[in-house]
Formats: C-alpha cells, sequence, structure tokens
C-alpha cells in the first residue's frame, strides 16, 4: 500500500495553479547526474548522452502513459483533495478537469488510446474514462483494481484484487469479471498488458499469468526464481514472446527483473544497481532501449538496457518512482511519489 506524502511548499504552488487551469511549469532542472538544485546546474549524465533531465513537483504519481513524446498522461493521488490526472503537452503539465467522482486513495494505473481518450483504475471500484473534455465512470463489479492495458477502447484488460485474483475485461459498454475457477488461484495481481495479439500476460504477488485467447494459465518461472517470494509489480513487453517483467525478492529485498524469450525465463543481470531495490516499472521504445525505475533508499533508481547490458542512469531522482513510459530514443517519463521526471 502507498503511503500518504506531504507535499513541499513548491508543489502545493505547482498543484494550486494547475487547480485553477495554469500550466505546471517545471519546478526543478538537471542535466545529468547531480542534485536537482538549480536551473543552472549543468551536471553530466554519462549514462544518457545529451538527456537533459527535468522535474515537475506535482504530487503523488502513481502511473504515466503516452500517445507520443508530446501526449503524456500521468495519474495518482493520495488525498480527497489531490489533483487526480496530468497531462504534458511537450512543453509543459496541465491538470485535466476534476473527475467530480470521489476517489478517496486516488488512480492507480492508466493506458489510453489514440484517439486520446484514456482509462484509469483504482482501489475504489470503479473505473474512470476521460474522452479528451470530461470524465465518465463505469462500475467494475465491485473490483478493487491495480493495473490496465487496452487493445482497442472496446478490448481493455484490469486485473487487482486484495487477498483473490482480479480479473476483468471492458467490451466497451461493461466490465466482465473472469470466474475465479477460470483463475490461477494466486492472490492479488499489479499489471497487465498484451501485445494486440489476443494474449495477454498478469503479474502480481508471486505468479506470472499468461492468456492466450481462451484461458488463462500459471506462467512457471521456477528455474530462475522462487515465486511465491518475489512480489511482481509491472510487465511489459516487445510482443507477447518477449517480455519483461520487474519486482522485487520478498527475503533478500533486492530488486528482481526477468525476460521471457526463446520459450523460456532468464533473470536479468542488473549488477549492484538490484541491491536493495524495489523495482516497480518497466517500459520500452524498442529492443536496444528498455528502462526500469523503482525505489531505493527513500529515492529513485532508473536503469536502462541498451539490448546487451543494464546500466544505472543518474538524474534528479531524489523521490521513489513508481511508473515509466519510453517515448523514444532520449525521451522518457517516469512518475513516483512527487510528480514526474523526464529527459529530452
Amino acid at each position: 500500500m502507498r503511503e500518504r506524502t506531504t507535499l513541499p511548499a513548491i508543489a502545493l504552488a505547482a498543484a494550486l495553479a494547475a487547480a485553477c487551469g495554469e500550466d505546471v511549469i517545471v519546478a526543478t532542472r538537471d542535466s545529468g547526474a547531480g542534485n536537482a538544485d538549480s536551473d543552472t546546474d549543468t551536471d553530466t549524465d554519462t549514462g544518457a548522452p545529451g538527456c537533459t533531465w527535468q522535474t515537475a513537483q506535482l504530487g503523488l504519481l502513481s502511473s504515466v502513459w503516452g500517445a507520443g513524446p508530446s501526449e503524456i498522461y500521468a495519474v495518482g493521488g493520495a488525498t480527497l483533495t489531490d489533483i487526480l490526472a496530468f497531462r504534458f503537452d511537450g512543453g509543459s503539465w496541465q491538470a485535466l478537469p476534476d473527475p467530480g467522482t470521489v476517489v478517496p486513495m486516488g488512480l492507480l494505473d492508466v493506458w489510453g488510446f489514440a484517439t486520446g481518450e484514456i482509462v484509469c483504475v483504482g482501489d475504489f471500484m470503479m473505473a474512470l474514462h476521460f474522452a479528451g473534455t470530461s470524465w465518465t465512470t463505469s462500475n467494475t463489479q465491485n473490483a478493487s483494481l491495480r493495473g490496465v492495458w487496452g487493445a482497442a477502447r472496446d478490448d481493455v484488460w484490469a486485473v487487482g484484487g486484495f487477498l483473490e485474483t482480479v480479473v476483468t475485461r471492458w467490451d466497451g459498454t461493461v466490465w466482465s469479471r473472469v470466474p475465479a475457477a477460470d483463475l490461477p488461484a494466486v492472490g492479488p495481481l499489479a499489471a497487465v498488458w498484451g501485445d494486440g495479439s489476443g494474449a495477454v500476460v498478469a503479474a502480481g504477488n508471486g505468479a506470472i499469468l499468461l492468456f492466450d485467447g481462451q484461458s488463462w494459465s500459471a506462467m512457471d518461472v521456477s528455474a530462475v526464481v522462487d515465486s511465491y517470494l518475489t512480489v511482481f509489480r509491472d510487465v511489459w513487453g516487445l510482443s507477447i514472446a518477449d517480455l519483461f517483467v520487474v519486482g522485487r525478492h520478498g527475503l533478500s529485498l533486492d530488486g528482481v527483473a526477468l525476460r521471457f524469450q526463446g520459450g523460456q525465463w532468464l533473470e536479468q543481470d542488473l549488477g549492484p544497481a538490484a541491491a536493495g531495490a524495489d523495482l516497480r516499472g518497466v517500459h520500452g521504445a524498442a529492443p536496444d532501449d528498455v528502462w526500469i525505475v523503482g525505489e531505493r533508499g527513500g529515492g529513485g533508481v532508473v536503469l536502462r538496457f541498451d539490448g546487451g547490458d543494464w546500466s544505472e542512469i543518474g538524474g534528479p531522482f531524489g523521490f521513489p518512482l513508481n511508473e515509466v513510459w519510453a517515448a523514444g530514443p532520449q525521451r522518457v517519463f517516469a512518475v513516483g511519489e512527487f510528480g514526474a521526471v523526464w529527459c529530452q
């Protein structure tokens, strides 16, 4: 469960500006591994040449999704008065209109479509749909949801649960839950992803599940990691046959990243960066441009895969990061417990 946070004065100012319909100006800026302490910091980020990191303190953000480099959506919130969603237009962040719906624990995940529509889910047993100017809500059949992905506006999957395993599907009109008898009993799920082929993969507490277009089954990762002691937090892939899953081992409390390729799961060598890390998000723009974000020691951790090796990237990551979206080479957005960081 996420902790509620108290925003510093600069974040509160940004939030108030957004609430008034104004642009949220970049709060801090840094071009490399140094602290995000001023607009004149010129440290060099040797991990991502030419990348300038910027920060906007927007409050607690849980998820990010993009239709393109100049259309990025971020959602979150932790209290009844928090702004729930923001949009980045390539220059600044703006708050989306208030949905007019009570969302006690905030929004936990977002997915969208090229039409400018996004779907958001959370612990409050309903989904929010935004179609450019206004929000609508839909009942998720009393399901607490943590992750959402869609192949189309009328074909959206969402997963979650508290103690049980919950999988539900939106057909454009209603959400329909997959019967518990048709699901491996593995516990709550945190993330879901598909490649549009009809197959879908979901990950959560101790398990990775695969939908082959007909039925759900548990994928066997026992050859590389003890799944019962691993909390998987996010999943993304180049295709359903080439997947990345990230999380944290329950005993060592180190970060875990797995890749499914060639019909088998392989643990990724993250080097010292895995020690004490809670890896929460994964996304890529290409086979040689995959990113992982998370938390370590109260700050953010960012890793990048260049097609051969993983390396840790330095930047203004002074707060835990929850999710990442790679919009293209050196165009990466990550969100976390005090706002957003992005490089361009």
